[in-house]
């Protein structure tokens, strides 16, 4: 499955600075947002996605990359999350079923 690669820009509440995070944008609206220290996070859509604690995101911007992903991965990433946090969006519960 394919997915378009966002570049989300956040602003840091207590420093006021920002930073950027990769978000995988997939043709249903569905978003992955891959972490190293956690599961992925999936977002119904890119207006959905959450900041870390009070941070604020402030735009995306739309590359023009974009990453392939297997059915496969995609469904031990939902495992995963599904695991650790105990919920996903009902996009992501969609692809565990095919």
């Amino acid at each position: 499955m394919e997915s378009d690669i966002l570049v989300v820009t956040v602003q840091d509440y207590g420093k006021g600075s920002t930073y950027d995070f990769c978000a995988y944008e997939f043709g249903s609206g569905l978003i992955l947002v891959s972490r190293e220290e956690t599961n992925d996070w999936f977002f119904n859509c890119r207006e959905e996605i959450e900041a870390n604690g009070l941070d604020q995101i402030l735009y995306f911007t739309e590359t023009e990359e974009s990453t392939e992903w297997s059915l496969e991965e995609l469904q031990e990433s939902i495992k995963g999350s599904l695991a650790e946090f105990g919920s996903v969006p009902e996009l992501a519960l969609s692809l565990l079923e095919l």
